[in-house]
């Protein structure tokens, strides 16, 4: 609910009527949303999407085209395709206002057998037109990228913002790997006896698993 400029906290109705849909049917084709950019998204595997208020918008990866498709968050439409800076990108994490009013994006990506986790000042990010380069680099540049680990083969993560930890679940090592959020390094894990696959935080810094 917004009022203002403010977002204001509201609880979830579980009423699922239909609001918008984004992203173009099976069987319309590539030529079409070329030539209706301003109203139509081309999706070919969507496979995350994240909410940004601050930089009002709607972010989703697109498994097979390499891409993020950038959408504005009141009226739906696609600003802008982003390629990732790796093949197939998978999840994202919001952390808001990491910097001011600056958000930070998380982003997996997967190439192979790798699996990267790349941090971005999302205000920087946004104004890319491409991350190939990025991987390379280790500073904040025009495309905003803060770091990444290679350290991180996770199929779902979380921010802790107060404690400034990345938690990530590992099914394959059967364990929940510990990052430090400033720099991207592996800091520990915990071992489990059953998989993890999902992770989420609640009230008061509980970790669901």
């Amino acid at each position: 609910m917004e009022a203002g400029t403010r977002w204001l906290s509201r609880g979830f109705s579980t009423n699922f009527d239909w609001v918008h849909s984004i992203g173009t049917t099976v069987e319309s084709s590539q030529n079409d949303f070329q030539n209706n950019f301003e109203t139509h998204a081309y999706l070919e595997f969507p496979y995350d999407v994240k909410i940004s208020y601050n930089h009002q918008c709607i972010l989703i990866t697109d498994f097979l085209t390499h891409q993020l498709l950038v959408c504005d968050l009141m009226n739906y439409s696609p600003k802008a395709y982003i390629d990732a800076p790796s093949d197939f990108p998978t999840r994202m994490y919001i952390e808001k206002n990491y910097e001011k009013q600056r958000d930070a994006l998380y982003l997996m990506c997967r190439n192979g057998s790798i699996v990267m986790l790349m941090k971005y000042d999302l205000e920087l990010f946004l104004k890319a037109k491409s991350l190939r380069d990025d991987e390379e680099r280790n500073s904040i540049h025009s495309s905003g990228f803060i770091w990444k680990t290679t350290n991180c083969s996770m199929q779902a993560f979380v921010v802790n913002t107060a404690l400034k930890r990345v938690m990530g679940c590992d099914f394959g090592e059967s364990c929940l790997k510990i990052l430090n959020s400033e720099n991207g390094e592996f800091l520990h894990k915990i071992q489990f006896t059953n998989v993890p696959f999902a992770i989420d935080l609640a009230k008061d810094d509980i970790v669901i698993i």
